[in-house]
């Protein structure tokens, strides 16, 4: 659980088909990716993250990742950091915001 209430107002979420700006209430979405699907993430991101950063490299934003090529790892990852996940990738994974109380959780 991540919580920036004072700064929630800048995040946005970014997918494959474009982008969609939360400015409240509470909103959840699940990516459940093709199984031949070799690697890929899910996150948040302020408004602010460049046009060519990635998810969970910079400081503006937060991302689960997957990575299926020759092992699979999963990760969290946030301002360049990396914490690997000692569970088994699930199915999907579900991203839960609430803008007014000012946080996000991946389940």
């Amino acid at each position: 659980c991540v919580t920036h209430k004072e700064e929630m107002s800048q995040i946005y979420l970014s997918d494959f088909v474009g982008d969609t700006a939360i400015e409240s209430g509470q909103h959840y979405w699940e990516v459940k990716a093709q199984k031949d699907c070799k690697s890929y993430s899910v996150g948040v991101a302020y408004k602010t993250l460049g046009k060519f950063d990635q998810l969970g490299k910079t400081n503006t934003s937060w991302c689960i990742h997957v990575n299926n090529w020759l092992q699979n790892t999963f990760a969290a990852k946030h301002n360049n950091k990396v914490k690997a996940l000692d569970v088994t990738v699930p199915e999907k994974i579900g991203v839960f915001c609430d803008f007014d109380g000012g946080k996000f959780i991946f389940s």
